[in-house]
């Protein structure tokens, strides 16, 4: 008999790959660890942010589960927005990175990050996403700027 062959992969597509560990120190070190002390509550969603997205043609924006499509596009993310996030965009953002991440719903297509949550008790897709890698780490760092001001009191 022939041994099952373990397929680690979340992805239909197989083209998508596994992060690199640069990106995987990103999501683990900074992303996870902020939702696990409670952290993304302190970003906001500001005008430094939507001036970042507007100057690099991104989408990145909040809608109902129903309206999340089921294909990737470049530089385009939506998430849906739980009752415990209510009024903090950002929070629900990185609570979906932390998600995705932590049940291997992140890979790579060539220089894009290829992301996508979903809920399983209500069998719906909640995030999905493809950014370029260093377009999202440019906008990850916004934020983590405005962490940096908080914990430094400025």
């Amino acid at each position: 008999m022939e041994p099952k062959k373990l397929r680690f992969a979340c992805f239909e597509d197989t083209s998508i790959g596994l992060l690199i560990p640069k990106d995987v120190h990103l999501f683990y070190y900074d992303i996870c660890a902020d939702i696990e002390m409670g952290q993304p509550f302190i970003y906001s969603w500001d005008k430094d942010v939507e001036e970042f997205i507007a100057a690099n043609n991104l989408i990145i924006d909040d809608c109902v589960a129903a309206s999340i499509p089921s294909e990737f596009t470049e530089n385009v993310i939506f998430f849906t927005i739980g009752d415990e996030y209510k009024g903090n965009k950002a929070a629900a953002l990185f609570h979906h990175l932390r998600d995705a991440f932590a049940h291997y719903r992140i890979g790579v297509s060539g220089e894009y990050l290829c992301m996508k949550d979903y809920d399983d008790k209500k069998k719906r897709t909640t995030m999905i996403g493809k950014i370029h890698r260093q377009l999202f780490k440019e906008l990850m760092d916004i934020f983590f700027e405005q962490k940096a001001k908080i914990e430094n009191n400025q």
